[in-house]
This record gives structure tokens, sequence and C-alpha cells, in this order.
């Protein structure tokens, strides 16, 4: 539909310039018929020379009328692609600027206004000198702009109370994930949210997958991203701009980190690995697992847990169980008391890059728990079982 609406929009502009064209043609040629060495070949030739060169001077003007209107046309396609991607801060500065500029021109040669050529000639010049430095200078203080007009904030790209928010993309893990809906409606990300074509082509395939558990991770990431754009509106939408093309070598992430370049956006993710080329890129990337380590609460040693046991740890007599965060606890004499849930004392805890890892004791130390397994030895108490090594916690 929209090469159709293109073909169309070409096929008018160019007929209508092409047609100014002719009609410029044919009433320039009485000018050129007044040429004295003209008149000269119309007497001698008669009537027949000055027909067909009105004739030509109409084909002449349809012709470059036409192709002066198709080289127009795809420039102004181009430049309006071009547009897409400039930040809306770049162009509401450019406007003004330009209208700035445009008002101290006229200022500056009103008093030396005259009919004449020269002075009309002067006022063009200047008034695009006083117009580029206009553009220049908001440019230069765009930022600030947006503080001096703060009902420019109204657009959909600037929230209100917002000085400048960059545009965020997501790729396709943080889509599944489905985390991401509950960070935006916190507020621990602001700004436009763009979901790239080829994001959201990757996202459906994962949902179309044979894999029943790829395939429901992808529906998931689909009715997060309907969800956000119902409740949030403009704010997340899929990303209508020139993107860039597929290659042979190119993968999902090198053409995510080159769109981020060309718009000026964030990349948002849970991949390791895409933050880093990111960064490595010179682009800010916000990785949410970071994120989700800083926002697990901190354990003291001596404060108390309450986890359900779920299996048996590595060194004898260890049970392990998880925190509603995903924080891995090993209770010391806890192996009896797997799937039920326990209180523990927090002994110690260490930081791993999976994250967080408790080790404590069982609240009802003084009660200890007896493995009846194995035959008790005189004196020996369970309750001061030897501690694991760091490299068997809950393994």
């Amino acid at each position: 539909m929209a090469d159709r609406l293109k073909r169309a929009m070409w096929v008018a502009f160019t007929g209508s310039f092409a047609t100014l064209g002719g009609v410029i043609g044919y009433y320039v040629h009485p000018s050129f018929m007044r040429l004295s060495s003209v008149q000269d070949v119309v007497a001698t030739s008669g009537r027949g020379y000055q027909t067909w060169t009105h004739v030509l001077f109409a084909l002449l003007g349809l012709l470059l009328g036409g192709i002066v209107a198709s080289l127009t046309f795809r420039r102004s396609v181009m430049l309006l692609a071009g547009m897409e991607r400039v930040p809306l801060q770049d162009k509401i500065a450019n406007g003004l600027g330009l209208l700035f500029g445009l008002m101290v021109a006229a200022l500056v040669t009103l008093p030396f206004a005259k009919q004449s050529t020269l002075s009309v000639s002067v006022s063009l010049l200047v008034a695009l000198i006083f117009a580029f430095l206009g553009v220049i200078f908001a440019r230069s203080m765009k930022d600030e702009l947006l503080y001096f007009f703060p009902g420019l904030n109204s657009s959909a790209l600037i929230p209100t109370g917002s000085l400048r928010q960059r545009p965020k993309l997501l790729d396709a893990s943080i889509v599944i994930d489905g985390r991401i809906y509950g960070i935006y409606k916190a507020g621990f990300l602001e700004g436009p949210i763009y979901v790239p074509r080829f994001i959201l082509e990757e996202v459906n395939g994962i949902a179309s997958s044979g894999d029943d558990s790829r395939r429901a991770r992808g529906r998931r990431g689909l009715q997060t991203l309907e969800q956000m754009h119902k409740e949030f509106g403009g704010m997340v939408r899929t990303y209508q701009g020139e993107e860039p093309p597929a290659s042979g070598n190119d993968s999902v992430d090198s053409r995510l980190v080159r769109l981020a370049k060309e718009i000026g956006a964030d990349v948002v993710t849970n991949d390791f690995g895409l933050q880093k080329v990111a960064e490595l890129q010179g682009l800010k990337a916000i990785n949410v697992n970071e994120l989700a380590v800083a926002l697990k609460p901190v354990f003291l040693p001596g404060q108390e847990v309450t986890v359900l046991i779920a299996r048996e740890g590595k060194e004898r007599k260890q049970g392990v169980g998880y925190l509603d965060d995903g924080t891995m606890v090993v209770v010391e004499n806890a192996a009896a008391r797997i799937g039920s849930e326990v209180t523990a004392r927090v002994d110690n805890w260490y930081q791993t890059s999976a994250g967080k890892m408790l080790f404590a004791n069982l609240e009802e130390e003084t009660h200890p728990v007896y493995d009846h397994s194995t035959p008790r030895t005189c004196g020996g108490s369970t309750g001061s079982g030897k501690r694991g090594k760091v490299s068997h916690w809950g393994e």
C-alpha cells in the first residue's frame, strides 16, 4: 500500500510539474520570437518555422519540468525518511532557530529595503546568513529551550517534567523476559520505547516455535508488548523509521546496535553479550539483570529468613532452598526437612556471578534434628556439623 501511494504521488507530482513546464515553455516562445536574428529566419522561412518552434518550446518545457520534478520528488522522499530519525528536540530547535534568524534578518534589512534588484539580492543573502546562524544557535541550546518553553513537553516523545529523555530500543531477550512491563510502570525506565520490526519478527518466530517452552515465552512477550502499548499509548510502539538492511553476515543484535547508533537510543536487554557489544560501540546499554541484583534484599548475619527446603546440598546434612527472588539459601542440618518450610538464621552470604547465596543455620539449633540412619557417637552433636567448602555451596 505504501509503494502504491508513493507511486501515485510521484505520478501526480511529476505530471503537475511537467504540465507547468510545458505552459512556461509555451509562453516563453513569444519572447524568443522577438529576437532580431529569429525575426530574420521567420522572414525567410515563413510561419511554419514559428509554429513548429512554438511546439518545440512547449515540449522542451514539458520534458524539463518532468525531469526536475522526478529528481525533486526523489530527494524529498530521502529527506523526509532521514527526518524521521532526527530527534524531536533537534526538529524543534531547527524550527525555532530558523524563525528567529529570519525575524532578525527582516529587522536588519528593513531600513535598507528598496525596490531594486541589488537590495532584494542583499536581503535574501542576509536572510540566509541569519537563518543559518539562528539554527546553529538554537541547536547549541536545544535542551535549555525545553526548559524555557515547558509547553513543548506536551509532545508524545517528551513527557512532562523531563528535560530530555533518550529513546530506548528493546531486544528480543528483554521482550520475552516479561519484566520490562513492571520496570517501565514503576518508573525505572523513562522516555519512549521502540521495538524494531526485525525484533518483532524474531519474537513472533519464537512464539511460533515447536518447543512448548519457547512458544510460551514468545507469546508472553507479545502479550507484554500489547499490554504496554494499551496502557502507555504512544510511549511504547513499533519503530516506523528506516531500519538497517539485513545482510548475510549481520545478526539481529548487530542490526539493533547500528539502529541505536543512528537514532541516538539506548539498548535495553538482559543479554550480557549484547550489553558489552553496545558499550564497545559507545552506546548506553541497560541490563535489567543488574537492576534485579541491585534490588535483592540485603541479609545481615543474624537475620532470620523463612525458606522452603527443596533438596539436599552437596555436604552432609545440608538443605538447599530458594527465596522468592531466586536467592539460594544453604541451611546446615536441614537435609531431613526437605519439603518443609523452616526458619533459619543467616550466618554469612556470598556474591557470585549468578547472584547472591546465603549460609544459614536452623533456628532450632538448640534442638537439633538427628539423622537416625547413622549411629550416634558419644558426645557428638549434629548441630556442629562441618561447614561445606565454597565450591560446594548448594551444588
